[in-house]
């Protein structure tokens, strides 16, 4: 069931393309790498390409990156954070697909796996997936934008 309701949301996404093109043109928006152990935490929208992505969203109008990034990790996960924990990583323009649109990168460090509640209309799968495994054709290019912003901070890649 769960690959059925997956397969009409990938339909659906490109159906409401020319919709989703003209929301997102002059948006800001969020992601963030939530990191636990190695892993990071990633989400398939029920509306979406099928690929792996971050949490994350729009910000509303007046609201700060930090706080808007923290609103909607808990508006989809049920994940609670304080603005104070997560650390921006890059800020850049995000082009895919026709989409551009201003986003904001993040990163929070987790000592301790939280438990993840999805939000049953927006979110449609979950993983914390390795990140040696974090690229690739069904992982979504804020992934990897977030991921190599983060690497370079650790010095981890040229």
């Amino acid at each position: 069931m769960k690959k059925l309701w997956q397969a009409i949301g990938i339909l659906a996404f490109w159906a409401a393309w020319p919709l989703l093109f003209l929301y997102l043109g002059r948006s800001e928006r969020t992601r963030v790498l939530v990191l636990c152990g190695g892993e990071a935490l990633v989400l398939k929208s029920w509306l979406g390409s099928g690929r792996w992505s971050l949490p994350g969203g729009g910000l509303h109008k007046g609201e700060s990156p930090a706080i808007g990034l923290a609103r909607e990790l808990h508006e989809e996960t049920g994940v609670t954070l304080a603005p104070s924990a997560i650390k921006p990583l890059v800020s850049e323009p995000f082009k895919q697909w026709g989409f551009k649109y201003h986003c904001h990168y993040f990163v929070v460090e987790l000592s301790t796996r939280p438990p993840v509640r999805k939000q049953p209309f927006e979110i449609a799968d979950y993983q914390w997936l390795p990140l040696h495994q974090l690229s690739g054709k069904k992982i979504g290019l804020d992934v990897t934008t977030a991921v190599k912003a983060w690497s370079r901070q650790h010095d981890l890649i040229q």
